[in-house]
């Protein structure tokens, strides 16, 4: 198990949790949580869609830091690569939905 932490009376195990912009504590395991891994699906195939080869790369590059960033819980590098996927791909109800598990306000994503 991972090191305990003690954040406002919250024991939280650092191995899979993030605290968000809103102080709310996530664990995610992305094999298990069909909530992010269908919006991960979907974000990859919007990618898959992009005609401009540089784009794509682009969005290839931040896409696999995302899914890496969620398994470690690292919701400052999460907003980034989301931050970074929408002025690719757009808007997307899947960058809302992982913003939004994260407590994530992201200007423009989320309200």
């Amino acid at each position: 198990m991972g090191e305990k932490n003690k954040y406002r009376d919250i024991k939280v195990e650092a191995q899979n949790s993030s605290i968000g912009d809103h102080n709310e504590v996530h664990q995610v395991n992305i094999q298990t949580n069909t909530e992010i891994k269908e919006a991960l699906k979907n974000i990859e195939q919007e990618i898959s869609k992009l005609k401009d080869a540089e784009e794509k790369d682009d969005a290839e590059i931040y896409f696999q830091s995302l899914t890496d960033n969620i398994q470690k819980n690292d919701s400052g590098k999460i907003k980034t690569c989301l931050k970074k996927l929408s002025g690719i791909i757009g808007n997307t109800g899947s960058l809302m939905t992982i913003a939004s598990f994260f407590g994530l306000g992201i200007p423009g994503l989320t309200s």
